[in-house]
């Protein structure tokens, strides 16, 4: 197992401070929702071994469409998944939100809204979504008429909304801050020869405002970036992926005030893709670790994993056995977590 540590992150001028703190647990479990079959599988991260694999039980039923997973925020917590019952196949369904534990294999309808939601207008892909604990809303990234809109669920209140994102950005998902009542969200910038940016947009859910700022990175503008950007401790994580296989992928921290960024990890990807297209970094908000899972062009039986760990940002490279490689159909019809 390689490791890496971006020296320039420090300043070696000045005197450091050492502060004591909880020692985060290093995740263990690759989580993998197939949102098309309805299956989950639990990998472990460091061996490769496929620890379970189960159907959950909101397919053996109802005609229902999943859309995206809500991360727990503290060990032990249930994933909550996000879809819905559909009413009109490929035109509207009633939004739907459900507590999966995976241990137990037990699924529970949370809150419902009511009213059919016009599913037909709008387009997206399964993403990890954002959710406003307090309030009970969950915030969806979609396009519609080919630009990018925020979807707003308010179970509470049993309504729908839709904000239209200012800016170029191409917004794969979001993260909401219960402390600003901000969602931050952070694509890549669409304008050709100006990849090399990621544009971030602001939706305030208390003022309804919204705002948008572009950051560039000190990389090549040549290759084309999936980017996708995360919040830990407050701080903001930039990921990205290339789309052509000779560029590296990046992790930075982000200053989206300042709009500054500082390079965590560089990765390489000679000879390796993504194996989930721009969903291609998992994420844990519980220990703070981010990794990017990559198979070879010439070898599927292996997953190359990069991961960062965004207390220390040290890095590890490392491979382990592919148990998805015959499981998982396509790669857009499924998300991944880290815990």
């Amino acid at each position: 197992m390689a490791s890496i540590l971006n020296p320039d992150f420090f300043d070696h001028g000045q005197d450091i401070t050492v502060w004591l703190m909880r020692i985060k647990d290093v995740p263990t479990t690759l989580n993998v929702f197939d949102t098309s079959d309805g299956v989950y599988y639990a990998v472990n991260i460091s061996s490769g071994e496929l620890i379970s694999k189960h159907r959950i039980d909101l397919f053996n039923g109802d005609l229902v469409e999943l859309n995206g997973v809500i991360l727990p925020l503290s060990a032990g917590d249930d994933f909550l998944l996000i879809g819905g019952n559909i009413t009109d196949v490929g035109e509207s369904y009633i939004p739907i939100i459900w507590s999966y534990n995976v241990l137990s294999k037990t699924i529970v309808q949370k809150s419902f809204i009511k009213e059919k939601f016009p599913q037909f207008d709008y387009q997206w892909s399964p993403q990890i979504a954002s959710y406003d604990s307090i309030n009970n809303i969950v915030y969806l990234n979609a396009d519609l008429n080919g630009g990018p809109v925020l979807l707003k669920f308010d179970y509470n209140q049993q309504k729908e909304d839709v904000m239209t994102l200012p800016g170029d950005g191409w917004y794969i998902q979001s993260s909401y801050n219960e402390t600003t009542n901000t969602c931050y969200m952070g694509g890549q910038n669409e304008v050709a020869n100006q990849y090399a940016q990621m544009v971030v947009a602001t939706y305030n859910s208390v003022t309804g405002d919204t705002t948008t700022n572009t950051i560039k990175f000190d990389i090549p503008d040549s290759c084309y970036y999936s980017t996708v950007m995360y919040q830990y401790n407050s701080l903001f994580y930039s990921a990205l992926t290339a789309g052509t296989g000779y560029c590296p992928g990046y992790v930075f921290q982000v200053d989206i005030v300042g709009n500054t960024t500082t390079l965590i990890a560089t990765i390489p990807t000679v000879d390796t893709f993504p194996i989930n297209g721009g969903k291609s970094f998992v994420f844990d908000p519980v220990n703070g670790y981010l990794a990017m899972v990559a198979t070879n062009y010439e070898d599927f039986s292996k997953l190359e994993i990069c991961m960062v760990n965004l207390n220390t940002y040290q890095v590890d490279l490392y491979a382990i056995p592919n148990a998805l490689v015959l499981q998982i159909r396509t790669e857009d019809e499924f998300l991944m977590t880290l815990s």
